[in-house]
């Protein structure tokens, strides 16, 4: 000690510090040395309190029951533990084992009526969720209640010792419960969400495969409703037999719920493992695809899913996986797994189906059937125009027979005529003969554009009858020719009726002599009969990129005007094509046909062409189809299959019922025609063109448009007598070549 004195005094004498700032360290060194003295008094004092806690046992709330427990001892729980929900856990007493060995909590508890409600999850205080399996989790044994009590309340902690009477059991046959706890942490009780025990619904289908009963009942029903036979202008027609088609009724797929289940499962561990939590509420089913539904946590972002796309399709060993994200109408996404076997879908189901059969449709065609099974049927004239696409292999060849088989079945052809247009020369020659049709298959692409050229023309003709009819629309038309007709053959009938009852009572001779010229002009008149009706139009192009090869402008062109204004008049398109790139599906013919159907193809990219999303990438082929109707959300239907035999014996049918009658007009050029002017003649070069030519200038040089749509509108011709108008004022120097955005320039005044 008086080193340390004589070390201080030494220091502040030999240093230049000043003797406060000497005092004021030695204070700050002294306060932290008792502040660490005073921490490590409080540790020990902690240290010894817990040890005199441990040894010291807790005195429960019954002074009777003997306070020690020793862990050798077993106590009885409940009697019924399969139904038993977990109690309630509270801390308990605690003993001091044997030397050496790990104290453990032991408590004995009474528990009260337990009745079913919500589940509870034990959790730490921590927050952490306890691990299935570790040894230190907690053992919660309880008494099973009646299902018939009404849910309990949540309840707080009861205090020790504390005894509830359990309904329908003596007071002395009630058995304590053992829990053990594990020391630290503590163990708190929360309510979680419900999770059915039953799994998933498994919804059936609503539209099962037809049995060989059922099939018989409908064969039997078309079949009576086509025995009458339709009137034609020149005899009577009736329509094709169901029987001619094929079916097969044992091609239906079982419905394994148990293996539903566990793809379910399967499903949602896959989903939890990519960080995507929910459950899956509903299983739908179908002849193809089952959809599983599957409903996100909150919080939880659709594309996430969207994405696990691969992931999925690996996870569960599928062919291909679509995600419909969401569906439509609920809040839940819907994930389509193909089923192990397909299920054939036979056209013959869906003609005989009551859709097609009763259904008020103009122009039906068979799709084929829904992902539930149910029949899908839609309307040509509705939609107007139909654009098909997809890979070779998809089934786009079979949709469009379907399309074709569909119309054959429901109409005359006094109600529809057909122009196919087939450069393959394989696809549609087999129609070669039916009655329906305007004008042989046409093979050749030159051929091809003369018959839309006359599909464009005959177009503007329908309008000036509508428009003279006073009607907006070829259905309202042929009603009020429908009328008119009824009315000829009711004054044909009065008039038979009249000179029936002349020729009584008069002379057959004085009958005869009574009949002037006057008289009998006015008498055929009267009977002559008014316009006919008009048939519907359908345009069936197989393979559209081969003409877009040859003719693309041309060819754009007119579909383009029939795709716009040919709805009202009766017109419609039916475009199909296994190349569905920008240069063939252009803006322009994609813009008039909000109808599409998209087969399977090889990227997102003809995707998106198509349909304008994704989607179609993730088809199966072999007809898997998604229907876009409108610019509606996609619908994924499975086409039906119509096989060769079929279309040959129906067409056979069909060419015993009418020979064709062909317009053999349609393939004339149109080059040496007046084309729709009735005041033109026909020689090139005469006086005619020189007219034609001269109201052309004038045209251009005062509206100073030189446009070739504009000159063919308002001289009312064709589209290439335009052109080569416009092109003879640029060689006269009327107007200038045309320029990078294919303009020209008026150059000469009016």
């Amino acid at each position: 000690m008086l080193a340390c004195v004589g070390l201080v005094v030494a220091v502040v004498v030999a240093t230049p510090l000043r003797m406060r700032d000497v005092l004021h360290a030695i204070g700050a060194g002294a306060s932290a040395v008792g502040r660490t003295i005073k921490a490590a008094a409080f540790a020990v004092a902690r240290f010894w309190g817990d040890v005199f806690r441990a040894m010291m046992p807790e005195k429960g709330g019954d002074d009777d029951e003997d306070d020690d427990v020793e862990d050798e001892d077993v106590l009885e729980v409940g009697a019924d533990e399969r139904t038993a929900e977990p109690a309630i856990i509270e801390r308990g007493g605690a003993e001091e084992d044997k030397p050496k060995k790990k104290k453990r909590q032991i408590q004995v508890t009474e528990i009260d009526p337990v009745v079913p409600g919500p589940a509870i999850n034990l959790r730490t205080a921590s927050g952490g969720a306890a691990r299935s399996g570790s040894p230190d989790l907690a053992i919660a044994e309880t008494v099973a209640a009646s299902p018939d009590d009404v849910p309990a309340k949540k309840r707080s902690r009861f205090p020790q010792g504390t005894k509830t009477p359990v309904p329908g059991v003596a007071a002395n046959d009630q058995k304590p419960q053992l829990q053990i706890v594990d020391d630290e942490p503590e163990v708190i009780a929360t309510e979680a969400v419900a999770v059915p025990s039953g799994g998933p619904l498994i919804v059936e289908p609503r539209f099962k495969h037809a049995d060989k009963a059922t099939m018989a009942a409908k064969e039997k029903a078309a079949d009576a409703e086509r025995a009458s036979f339709i009137k034609l202008g020149e005899g009577e027609y009736q329509l094709p037999s169901i029987q001619l088609l094929n079916y097969d009724s044992s091609s239906q797929n079982a419905i394994d719920k148990t293996a539903m289940l566990e793809l379910s499962a399967k499903l949602t561990q896959t989903l939890e493992n990519y960080g995507v939590k929910g459950d899956v509420v509903a299983i739908r089913p179908g002849p193809v695809v089952t959809m599983y539904e599957f409903a996100p946590a909150p919080g939880t972002r659709v594309n996430k899913i969207v994405n696990l796309t691969d992931d999925l399709a690996l996870a569960l060993e599928a062919l291909r996986v679509r995600i419909v994200a969401p569906i439509p109408g609920k809040a839940a996404v819907g994930i389509e797994v193909p089923n192990k076997a397909r299920e054939k879908v036979f056209i013959k189901e869906i003609l005989a189906d009551d859709m097609f059969r009763k259904g008020r449709m103009k122009l039906p065609m068979a799709l084929g059937k829904d992902i539930e099974g149910g029949p899908a049927v839609v309307d040509l004239a509705r939609m107007p125009h139909l654009l098909v696409a997809g890979t070779t292999g998809s089934g786009k060849s079979v949709a469009v027979n379907a399309m074709i088989s569909s119309l054959l079945y429901h109409c005359s052809p006094e109600d529809v005529r057909m122009i196919m247009i087939d450069p393959k020369m394989l696809e549609l020659s087999i129609y070669e003969g039916i009655p329906h049709l305007l004008l042989p298959v046409v093979t050749d692409p030159k051929k091809a554009n003369l018959a839309l050229r006359w599909a464009v023309e005959e177009m503007e003709r329908r309008y000036d009858m509508l428009a003279n009819m006073g009607v907006r629309d070829i259905s309202t038309f042929n009603e009020k020719i429908g009328k008119q007709m009824a009315k000829v053959e009711a004054d044909k009938l009065r008039a038979a009726a009249e000179a029936a009852a002349a020729a009584l009572e008069d002379d057959v001779n004085k009958a005869v002599d009574s009949n002037t010229p006057e008289e009998a002009d006015a008498r055929e008149k009267i009977v002559t009969a008014p316009a006919h009706r008009l048939p519907y139009i359908v345009v069936v192009i197989d393979e559209f990129a081969d003409l877009m090869m040859c003719a693309p402008k041309e060819v754009e062109t007119s579909v383009a005007r029939i795709a716009q204004k040919a709805r009202a008049a009766g017109i419609h398109l039916i475009l199909a094509t296994q190349r569905p790139s920008v240069d063939v599906i252009t803006g322009l013919i994609k813009a008039n046909f909000p109808s599409r159907i998209a087969f399977h193809v090889t990227s997102k990219i003809d995707s998106r062409t198509i349909l304008d999303q994704n989607g179609a990438e993730a088809l199966l082929g072999a007809g898997d189809m998604l229907f876009s109707d409108r610019g509606g959300a996609p619908q994924r239907f499975h086409g039906c299959y119509v096989d060769e035999e079929e279309i040959q014996r129906v067409v056979e049918f069909l060419k015993t019922q009418a020979r064709p009658v062909y317009n053999l007009d349609i393939l004339k050029p149109r080059d040496e025609e007046g084309e729709g002017n009735p005041d033109i003649g026909g020689s090139p070069g005469g006086k005619s063109d020189d007219d034609m030519y001269d109201k052309a200038v004038y045209i251009v040089t005062t509206t100073r448009n030189a446009s070739i749509s504009w000159v063919q509108r308002q001289l009312r011709i064709g589209y290439n007598r335009a052109a080569r108008l416009v092109e003879e004022m640029e060689k006269q120097g009327v107007v200038s070549p045309p320029d990078h955005t294919n303009k020209r320039e008026v150059l000469v005044a009016a």
